[in-house]
């Protein structure tokens, strides 16, 4: 991010932001095969049906690596990843879909650049919301879609760090490392103004669904996935 970009970001947002971020890196390097191997998920595979890209895609919040929802799809022309934590030649690389470093805020992309930006549970990482929805819609093409995996309520953190565990342990079977990673999470310092060590804050469906339509997006399909209190939802730019 340049320093024009920093200066234009709330400070005390920011500083928080950035300690997410060292958390995320850290977590992300220690125990990768528990944070990016997403293929064998279920939840993941109804998102790549529910999503059905094709054309030019953005995935924002993509993660340190290339996400399944992406691959193996011959309708993609080409995507784009970006993610704060990408760091170059640590992912294997596929030809159609391109990784870059950069933020929600800041899009590097021309007006009207793809047909489809995703978010995958990436929302509640941002900074300002409310830049990064309307940085959706400028570099979304006419008629193009905004999907999003956001949470369906509000649960306490207690609540989220065992769901998450519990998902996790069912697609990764008696592997120790993730008690590991769980008290490597727990050891970690919660950032004033964070909502946990991970995430500036937790938006669900509700508020985040009367945030897109103060904004001019219109709901076109929702899934709703009872089993991980989440919800997957496709926009339309009005």
């Amino acid at each position: 991010m340049s320093t024009d970009e920093k200066n234009n970001i709330n400070q005390n947002l920011l500083n928080t932001w950035q300690k997410l971020q060292n958390n995320g890196e850290i977590v992300y390097n220690k125990f990768p095969h528990l944070n990016c191997s997403v293929k064998a998920r279920h939840d993941v595979k109804i998102f790549k049906e529910f999503c059905s890209f094709s054309g030019s895609v953005l995935d924002v919040g993509c993660g340190p690596s290339v996400p399944s929802y992406l691959q193996d799809n011959n309708k993609i022309s080409i995507a784009v990843g970006i993610d704060p934590l990408i760091s170059f030649g640590k992912y294997e690389s596929d030809e159609k879909i391109i990784l870059l470093r950069s933020i929600g805020e800041h899009l590097p992309f021309q007006d009207n650049s793809f047909d489809f930006v995703c978010f995958a549970t990436s929302f509640d990482h941002v900074i300002e919301p409310i830049t990064v929805l309307n940085e959706t819609k400028r570099v979304l093409k006419k008629n193009g879609v905004a999907i999003f995996w956001i949470d369906d309520d509000k649960l306490n953190l207690i609540k989220r760090a065992l769901r998450k565990t519990r998902r996790m342990m069912k697609h990764i079977e008696n592997d120790p490392a993730i008690d590991s990673q769980e008290m490597l999470k727990q050891s970690m310092e919660v950032p004033s103004g964070a909502a946990d060590v991970f995430h500036v804050r937790h938006i669900h469906f509700k508020e985040f669904n009367e945030l897109c339509k103060s904004l001019k997006f219109k709901k076109i399909e929702k899934l709703k996935m009872e089993n991980i209190k989440s919800v997957f939802v496709k926009y339309i730019k009005e």
